[in-house]
């Protein structure tokens, strides 16, 4: 018999990465509707992914990838301090500005676990 576990942690895994993509992507493409890209994006991800917890990571590991790139090209530069002060206030700043994404992520995660596992 085959292991099932196995099998959904993989899924549940590659459910966290292309919903993070997702939002991204979303994100992006909607850039000329503030707040509401968003949500709309952090829907459409937290719906993909289908797990509160996993969903609040997918929204903010963009935002830390972000701070740590920042942070390592002013390291290359020869600036380390202001690099690692750049990456923190970039990532405050995503984090505090996307506060829509989360409520998206939220929103679509609980919308999965209500519309695909209804409870008997």
């Amino acid at each position: 018999m085959p292991d099932l576990s196995s099998t959904q942690d993989r899924h549940s895994h590659t459910g966290t990465l292309l919903g993070a993509v997702w939002m991204v992507v979303i994100s992006l493409a909607l850039f000329f509707l503030p707040g509401l890209n968003g949500l709309i994006a952090g829907l459409v991800g937290g719906y993909m992914i289908g797990s509160v917890g996993r969903a609040f990571t997918a929204a903010l590991l963009p935002a830390l990838i972000v701070a740590a790139g920042l942070w390592a090209l002013l390291i290359l530069v020869g600036l380390p301090v202001i690099g690692f002060l750049a990456g923190t206030a970039v990532t405050i700043l995503i984090a505090s500005s996307e506060v829509a994404l989360f409520v998206g992520a939220f929103l679509g995660a609980v919308a999965h676990q209500f519309l695909d596992h209804p409870r008997e």
